[in-house]
């Protein structure tokens, strides 16, 4: 049997190296702390058993992982990137597998396990509210079922991970992702001046250009979204919603140059804002979230 895999990654190792300098080590700011460091991609964007559900747990998640995604991504990275840079337009099968690996990505992170306890909690909240002034007007405590019983676990890690496995293992849930990915407008930025890209340990990140005070526009499908998700250090994937950016069809599939520092500066703050914590880069320069407030 073989050894157990202690540190499970939530951010593939082999997506990180495209962000190092010499495919090991990269530059680390931490949000909370407003520090920066240096460090090895082994010791980033993981956690201790952070998919194994028990001690003896097959592990079939993370080997699953390793063995047919992260492994397979920088043969699919590269055949984007030996693409756009022979002027070549994007096919559907290369669309396929990197709208595979992103939808992949985007449900298995630590900030949406983090979500999932927050609305854990204001689920526990809203029935303490309302048992309490049933109590008061009734004179009966409210008893949970077993379906609501199970939300209201103290163990809220637990109960945020097994939801996001299920997330992770549905394959209704990644087919409809990558569906939606597949019918945006795909363009490769190439940037062009001299701050490199940022990603983070969110790194599927999300802009929304229409608002509303009633309505969230910030769903990977809503009208006038931009998905960004950086490839390298100098390239960026961003996909658009069709219909709000509809001038942007004719450039589906295709690359374009970024002179612009305020993109860049647009694209790494898409980074910041949509971490959970950790926002890595190939500089130590990170000058512009020190400058941010959050």
């Amino acid at each position: 049997m073989p050894d157990r895999v202690k540190t499970q990654h939530y951010v593939p190792r082999s997506y990180l190296r495209y962000f190092t300098r010499d495919h090991k080590r990269l530059f680390v700011f931490d949000k909370h702390d407003r520090r920066k460091f240096e460090t090895s991609v082994d010791s980033i964007a993981a956690e201790n058993y952070f998919y194994d559900l028990s001690s003896e747990s097959e592990q079939t998640l993370e080997h699953a992982f390793a063995n047919m995604v992260d492994g397979n991504y920088p043969g699919w990275a590269d055949d984007i990137l030996n693409t756009i840079n022979s002027g070549k337009r994007i096919n559907y099968k290369q669309k396929e597998n990197l709208a595979f690996f992103i939808a992949l990505q985007a449900l298995r992170t630590r900030w949406l396990r983090n979500v999932n306890i927050e609305v854990l909690n204001q689920i526990k909240e809203a029935f303490s509210h309302l048992s309490r002034k049933h109590e008061q007007e009734q004179g009966i405590q409210l008893k949970p079922d077993a379906s609501l019983s199970a939300l209201l676990s103290t163990d809220k890690e637990g109960t945020a991970k097994l939801d996001q496995i299920a997330s992770i293992k549905d394959p209704d849930t990644v087919r409809n992702i990558v569906g939606i990915l597949l019918n945006h407008i795909w363009i490769v930025g190439i940037n062009k001046t001299d701050r490199p890209f940022y990603t983070s340990d969110n790194p599927v990140a999300k802009w929304a250009h229409k608002s509303h005070p009633g309505r969230s526009y910030s769903g990977l499908r809503s009208e006038g979204i931009e998905i960004a998700f950086p490839l390298t250090s100098t390239h960026v994937l961003s996909l658009f919603e069709r219909t709000y950016h509809a001038e942007l069809r004719e450039l589906d599939g295709r690359a374009i140059s970024l002179p612009n520092a305020d993109l860049i500066k647009h694209l790494n703050f898409m980074q910041v804002l949509n971490s959970d914590r950790w926002v890595y880069s190939a500089s130590k320069d990170f000058s512009l979230i020190e400058e941010m407030s959050y």
